[in-house]
């Protein structure tokens, strides 16, 4: 009769530190490159922020009484909504955007704005954003 020994099965104390060493090398190759990146995400995002800005200072001129305006901040790439030299909110864009304002848009509280037209860009990607004078309604066009 011959007695057999059960080898145990498994993975050896070195095997799992070549395996972490490996994963640990993918890992930091993922994070020197980065996270994905998408321009269109960006611009996504910037055209969100800027409309909804533009959306929500309208409404606080018309339910505040109060003249309100946004100005690019672009130093800090930021949006200010101000209330006379109060800073009611700032809104952040993402950093590769690039809009043009050159003049700040002033809401009434009647709900109508002053007629200028900002561009929002990113990669290739353009956007002009107006508000109408007579009604006040902000309008987008792809450019």
């Amino acid at each position: 009769m011959t007695l057999r020994i059960k080898q145990e099965q498994g993975f050896t104390l070195l095997e799992m530190i070549i395996v972490l060493a490996i994963a640990g090398l993918f890992l930091s190759l993922m994070l020197e490159r980065g996270p994905v990146h998408s321009t269109l995400a960006s611009f996504l995002q910037a055209r969100e922020a800027l409309l909804s800005t533009l959306r929500t200072a309208r409404l606080d001129a018309m339910t505040k009484g109060a003249a309100i305006t946004v100005r690019l901040d672009a130093a800090h790439s930021q949006l200010l909504e101000l209330s006379g030299k109060i800073i009611l909110r700032k809104v952040s864009l993402p950093k590769e955007v690039v809009l043009v304002a050159p003049i700040p848009l002033v809401f009434q509280p009647d709900g109508l704005g002053t007629a200028v037209s900002w561009v929002l860009q990113v990669g290739a990607r353009r956007l002009s954003v107006s508000v109408s004078p007579l009604t006040g309604r902000i309008v987008t066009h792809d450019v």
